[in-house]
């Protein structure tokens, strides 16, 4: 938690650990989910403000601070949602991820702890968090995630992604279905 002096506003700094700099898997992925958020502006994902390195070279991330929960929190508390109040939530995720796939950009970890609900009610507002396994176009992600590796959270993955081979959007589109079901 920070204070953007300039702006006037608080926001929220996410710094590596300076052990996890000696991973550079790690690096880049956190590399990766600056890299993918900053370039996707939508209200329905959480916005990055900056991103820099810090005087002894670890990098860090400047975002909008949300103030809420976790639907992965939210679901635990409340049990089964309504229909309605489920289509509500996921609605604006997929906003997010078409947002996201027009850039060539696939989350790849759609899960209740990636969606954030920030306010209450009818001022809520659903925002898509973590794009740190993100895959952006079809060669950037190479030296990062390899076929045959699996990254994700298997209950939200589709059975491509969970076999370690390449996926695109429908990935992201399977998870969405996952987390509507729950």
């Amino acid at each position: 938690l920070a204070r953007d002096l300039k702006h006037e506003r608080r926001v929220a700094i996410k710094v590596l650990h300076g052990d996890l700099t000696r991973q550079p898997e790690v690096v880049g992925r956190f590399m990766r989910e600056a890299e993918a958020t900053s370039v996707l502006q939508h209200p329905h994902i959480v916005g990055v403000l900056d991103i820099n390195q810090v005087p002894d070279g670890r990098p860090y991330i400047v975002a909008e601070l949300l103030e809420g929960e976790q639907l992965g929190d939210y679901l635990d508390r409340k049990g089964k949602l309504s229909v309605e109040e489920a289509v509500a939530i996921c609605r604006p995720v997929c906003q997010a991820l078409a947002a996201a796939h027009a850039k060539s950009i696939v989350h790849r970890d759609v899960k209740p702890e990636n969606v954030f609900l920030v306010g209450k009610g009818s001022a809520r507002t659903v925002k898509v968090l973590d794009f740190g396994i993100s895959r952006v176009g079809d060669a950037a992600a190479a030296n990062l995630t390899k076929t045959g590796m699996v990254m994700g959270t298997p209950a939200y993955m589709p059975p491509e992604q969970a076999r370690g081979s390449r996926v695109d959007h429908r990935a992201d589109i399977y998870a969405v279905g996952a987390l509507l079901y729950e």
